[in-house]
């Protein structure tokens, strides 16, 4: 499973880009593929790289392959900008690359206005048509701006290949010519200049859906399943509270490897890496326990407001941040030196707060039904409230800090995605069953999950959720987990998905009305990979 996005601002203007080779279909004109400058950049880097001899020939296609890659499935896509040109305006990119007369290339067109798939097999190039067109159709129109930076994108698994222009669908291709493995790269035609940024490439593990249950790792003992776990990718291990204590996993070997004890009533961990440290909540102590990331050994305690549940590291102030349910605070923590900074007072119950790992955060407020942003030096409130369209009671959330796209779960049956720059309602993606309990988003893949459904009787599920563009969401799949399912963490490194889970206590067994119960010795953690 692997993910990797190419810009160019490191590279030297005037000179093909480190890691690319130049090729051609045909013959013609020698292509020329340089970095050059553009202070539009999609990327912001100011560089990007451009085809840019304008010779002629018709039947001449210059190519720039990425050189260390191999998919046989997967997606890719290229930000464009089309220059010039007067025989033709063509920008595409190209996948399971052979050679320069076998491959696949999707186009868009400035000059035609269209975007069409073509096979290139023994250098002759074939237009292939769209799913339920005549054999001799010719793309699709869709108007393609000059001097206008626009998104190609592209999914191909199998034989099925499916195209996007600036996260709308143009069509999909059904082909079985080529079907190996093979490079992706850039492609232009005749005397098209071309500008391409933000070029990027997903293997289809993890740009498509398809969640199964792949490990179980048992964890035993007795007690409730919590909401709330920590994911420590770089460490390689999930912290999962535990009535007292933290079950503290190592999720390559899929044992369990310690635990944080001292913890009474502990709700969740949150991880500061760079400092070797832990910081627990503990709802019975009204404190937070610090603790060595190796050793497992308590470091010291802090006191933080009434009823702590949630609780997060800021890596921009080297805080480590509780939300203090019933107390209606934040309670800020040095994180080096283990003292309280301050406390934020709010006027609702903070439910979950994310950091954009630049000194802000946002906190949902169960009672308001509001977003709340925060600064987390100052220590006060960066703005006004937000409101996250027809959100009910706004619980987890996640943040895409590339795109600036908060991702908010609700209690009914959605989840809301808001711009981070003031709050902005960018769309609503149905979920469910049930309320949202945790929210993650995997920005290799552009994936987002919900995991919905509480209460006896609910049926526990992951909604997984595509990122078509920054703008744009679609639902790929609700991957079932079991009844009272609700915690859940990503490990980017793999992935996967984490669940806490117990077997509950059924009615024959004496539990009824509203409570919840688990069968000792059950709890376990579920590992869901593709």
């Amino acid at each position: 499973m692997s993910a990797d996005t190419v810009n160019f601002g490191s590279d030297t203007p005037g000179t093909v880009p480190k890691g690319w080779s130049v090729n051609m279909t045909h013959q013609g004109g020698a292509p020329k593929w340089e970095v050059v400058a553009d202070k539009t950049a999609p990327s912001k880097k100011a560089y990007v790289v451009a085809q840019t001899s304008k010779s002629p020939d018709d039947n001449r296609f210059p190519l720039l392959i990425y050189d260390n890659s191999n998919l046989k499935d997967g997606e890719m896509s290229v930000a464009f900008k089309p220059i010039s040109g007067k025989v033709d305006q063509g920008a595409g990119v190209v996948w399971r690359y052979r050679d320069p007369d076998n491959y696949y290339v999707a186009r868009a067109n400035a000059l035609e206005d269209n975007v069409v798939l073509y096979k290139v097999e023994k250098s002759q190039r074939i237009p292939l048509p769209p799913v339920g067109q005549p054999s001799n159709t010719y793309g699709t129109a869709h108007r393609v701006p000059t001097g206008v930076w626009s998104t190609l994108r592209v999914t191909f698994k199998g034989s099925l290949f499916t195209v996007y222009v600036n996260g709308d669908k143009i069509f999909d291709v059904d082909d079985k010519t080529f079907t190996d493995a093979g490079k992706v790269g850039l492609w232009t035609k005749s005397d098209s200049v071309i500008y391409f940024d933000n070029f990027a490439f997903v293997t289809a593990i993890s740009a498509t859906g398809g969640y199964h249950l792949s490990q179980t790792i048992p964890v035993g003992g007795a007690g409730v399943v919590g909401v709330l776990c920590t994911m420590d990718t770089a460490g390689r291990r999930l912290y999962v509270p535990h009535i007292a204590q933290v079950e503290v996993i190592d999720v390559d070997s899929g044992k369990v490897v310690g635990k944080v004890d001292k913890t009474p009533g502990v709700r969740a961990v949150a991880v500061a890496s760079e400092l070797g440290r832990g910081f627990t909540t503990n709802s019975q102590g009204t404190s937070s326990t610090i603790f060595d990331l190796k050793t497992l050994e308590t470091i010291g305690e802090v006191k933080v407001g009434p009823s702590p549940n949630q609780i997060l590291y800021d890596p921009a102030t080297k805080r480590v941040f509780t939300l203090n349910r019933r107390g209606y605070s934040m309670t800020a923590i040095d994180a080096k030196e283990g003292t309280v900074s301050g406390t934020i007072e709010l006027d609702a119950r903070p439910e979950f707060a994310v950091s954009d790992a630049k000194g802000r955060l946002f906190v949902s407020l169960w009672e308001k039904e509001a977003i709340l942003p925060i600064d987390a030096r100052k220590l006060t409130a960066a703005g006004e409230f937000w409101k996250a369209g027809a959100c009910e009671r706004p619980t987890s959330m996640a943040i895409d800090q590339k795109n600036a796209r908060l991702f908010v779960g609700c209690a009914n049956r959605m989840m809301a995605v808001l711009d981070v720059n003031g709050g902005r309602l960018i769309a609503k993606v149905p979920t469910g069953p049930g309320r949202a309990a945790a929210v993650a988003f995997d920005p290799q893949a552009r994936l987002v999950f919900s995991s919905n459904g509480e209460g006896t009787n609910g049926e526990g599920a992951v909604t997984v959720i595509r990122q078509e563009s920054a703008d744009k969401y679609s639902v790929l799949e609700t991957v079932k987990i079991g009844a009272g399912a609700r915690a859940m963490a990503l490990d980017e490194k793999t992935h996967n998905l984490l669940v806490p889970f117990a077997d509950q206590a059924t009615a024959e067994m004496g539990v009824g009305g509203n409570d919840i119960r688990y069968v000792p010795g059950t709890f376990r953690v579920l590992v869901f990979g593709q």
